[in-house]
C-alpha cells in the first residue's frame, strides 16, 4: 500500500500499488508516516499530536497532544522549553527503531529530537 499526506484536506489517502484509490482517513496536518515492529502506523501531525493506527488504519493511540498550541502567536517558532513536558509543538518527522522506541523531529526554534521509550 501507498500512503499519502493530503494536508490541505486533512486526511490520509491510501492507494494499492498500480495507484488505485483505497480509502482514506481524517488527520489534522499529516507530515510523514513510519511503520513500527508490530505493524502499527506511526503519523506525526504537524498541528502538535503524534497519531499510531493499527493494521486497520483504526487509531490507537494519541501522543503529546497539544494542539492548543496552534492558536498562539508566533506558532510554531517558540523555544522547546516553554511547549511543556510531554508536549509536542510541530511534529514534522518520525520513526520506530527496532525496539519500538519512537523518535519524533519538531519544526520549532532550534529543533527539538524526543525519543519515546517503548514500556514493555
Amino acid at each position: 500500500m501507498i500512503y499519502v499526506t493530503d494536508r490541505a484536506n486533512h486526511r490520509v489517502e491510501v492507494f494499492d500499488l498500480n495507484w488505485n484509490f483505497v480509502k482514506s482517513f481524517l488527520q489534522l496536518f499529516p507530515c510523514c508516516f513510519d511503520m513500527g515492529p508490530a505493524g502499527e502506523l506511526l503519523v506525526p501531525d504537524a498541528f502538535a499530536y503524534i497519531q499510531i493506527y493499527d493494521e486497520k488504519d483504526q487509531p490507537i493511540e494519541t501522543l503529546g497532544e497539544n494542539i492548543a498550541v496552534v492558536n498562539t502567536k508566533g506558532w510554531p517558532d517558540f523555544d522547546p522549553k516553554a511547549v511543556g513536558d510531554g508536549k509536542f509543538n510541530s511534529p514534522h518527522g518520525g520513526c520506530f527503531d527496532a525496539e519500538g522506541n519512537i523518535y519524533i523531529v519538531e519544526w520549532i526554534v532550534g529543533g527539538r529530537i524526543t525519543k519515546l521509550t517503548k514500556l514493555n
